[in-house]
């Protein structure tokens, strides 16, 4: 089953933005989005719009763990939302503050 959901990102500045998931993820996805968004300050929000679930990165699925097991969503699923997470905010950098 497929299940759209929406990230959104505000910029605050040029070099601070305001990403906001629909879940709970773990700290290692907000640190990976942080660090791919290449500028100074990335605010990350979880629960922002709707909750979803938790997002476990795929490095946790071979641990299994309750996040894992409480988990709606494929292996996959945390790295495609950083995916679009950072592609958002790449698209907002150009824009006027």
């Amino acid at each position: 089953t497929t299940r759209r959901l929406e990230i959104q990102a505000f910029r605050l500045s040029p070099d601070a933005m305001v990403v906001m998931l629909p879940g709970e993820f773990f700290v290692q996805t907000g640190k990976d989005i942080e660090k791919r968004c290449g500028i100074d300050h990335v605010f990350i929000c979880c629960y922002a719009n709707d909750y979803a679930g938790y997002f476990a990165p795929a490095s946790e699925f071979p641990r299994a763990g309750y996040e894992v097991g409480s988990s709606r969503f494929e292996s996959t699923a945390a790295e495609a939302i950083a995916d679009a997470a950072v592609a958002l905010v790449q698209s907002l950098r150009g824009s006027a503050p």
